[in-house]
């Protein structure tokens, strides 16, 4: 079975406590960073979850400062890379900071900005954009030297963090020479409502008794998406996508006869990955039998285009199978226009407003 445990990311305290909640049932484990000495702002209900089971955990970042700060010294510097680009309109010099904690930063960081701050406390003033790329950096280090996936409730950093993953070589456009299309494969109706009604100790005795169907459920989920990564042949999609509907409808039965064990009225929450498709076998879904596109919009799931890839080597191709899977979860779902930034192409997707949603938060970080 694959790791079972998340970091959460880009902010120390979570940012809606909903989305821990039901993040709990997703994931056996959730760490956040946090330095040491510092207290996050935590709610009551969150001191009681932390007090009363092992679900968060926090971890020191000064570990990992020196390699988070040697890699994000070399993006900055980096000239050639297409995200140079985002950097020539961030607000480096702009007025607006964050406050960082000096234990997330590495001394040779920490010795710049302070140059610029002028004082020494535990919070430095970080421009905003700077702060947030080195987060990412952080993020993505820690995660890998751990075998932890990476799971946030802002899009912005999903994208962003997604974005770095493919080395820059993301555009909205699709070329001749295009390798790859970036997906995003969504996975609908995952929480049961009544999950944000429970008390800490509910949600932890919850979490116990639908272990084995979770863990189940979640690892079907992993396969489908790791399958759809890893195929190269358009023959073989309509078989794959056969298989893996089995699997999942069996599991996924099973997952919310257990999730009945707090009377629950309805699901809701998208769950997406991203997925690098070959252009080829994304084409071929249009192709699929009535019957498959019927099951998947039963199971909820969608899979859309949000971008392309260009000049995708073979190493970073390799490099991707060992990268942790890196999470985007959604509390509600999208109202946009459905055409909005989609692009065309013949593929099944039920959730184009949330693929448009994401299309469009993906360009605006490429050229914004």
């Amino acid at each position: 079975m694959t790791s079972n445990s998340t970091l959460y990311y880009p902010t120390i305290e979570f940012a809606n406590p909903h989305w821990l909640w039901t993040a709990s049932i997703l994931w056996d484990h959730i760490y956040r960073i946090v330095p040491e000495n510092y207290s996050p702002a935590d709610s009551n209900n969150i001191k009681e979850l932390l007090s009363s089971s092992d679900i968060i955990h926090d971890i020191n970042p000064t570990n990992y400062a020196s390699n988070a700060f040697t890699e994000f010294k070399q993006f900055m510097k980096d000239n050639k890379k297409a995200w140079a680009a985002a950097l020539e309109s961030a607000n480096l010099h702009d007025e607006q900071y964050v406050k960082m904690h000096k234990d997330k930063v590495d001394v040779r960081l920490k010795q710049i900005l302070l140059a610029q701050n002028g004082s020494v406390s535990d919070f430095l003033d970080v421009p905003s954009d700077i702060a947030n790329f080195y987060m990412m950096f952080l993020a993505e280090n820690i995660a890998k030297q751990n075998n932890l996936h990476l799971s946030t409730d802002k899009s912005e950093a999903w994208c962003a963090r997604n974005f770095f993953d493919f080395d820059g070589n993301i555009d909205s456009r699709n070329y001749e020479e295009d390798e790859t299309y970036l997906c995003a494969i969504t996975f609908n109706h995952m929480v049961p409502n009544e999950i944000i009604n429970l008390t800490p100790n509910e949600l932890v005795n919850f979490r116990n008794t639908s272990r084995n169907e979770r863990h189940i459920f979640f690892e079907d989920i992993t396969n489908l998406k790791t399958s759809l990564e890893t195929c190269n042949d358009p023959i073989i999609i309509s078989d794959i996508i056969n298989d893996h509907i089995l699997d999942l409808t069996d599991s996924r039965k099973l997952y919310k006869q257990r999730c009945n064990d707090i009377f629950v009225s309805h699901f809701f929450g998208l769950k997406t990955m991203v997925v690098p498709i070959a252009i080829p076998v994304l084409n071929a879904f249009s192709t699929l039998p009535d019957s498959l596109k019927s099951a998947l919009d039963i199971l909820g799931v969608g899979i859309g285009v949000i971008g392309s890839t260009f000049n995708i080597s073979k190493e970073i191709k390799a490099a991707r199978s060992s990268y942790p899977v890196n999470y985007l979860f959604e509390l509600n779902q999208r109202c946009m226009n459905p055409h909005m930034g989609c692009l065309e192409v013949d593929c099944h997707n039920i959730f184009s407003s949330h693929q448009a949603f994401l299309h469009e938060d993906l360009n605006h970080f490429i050229y914004d």
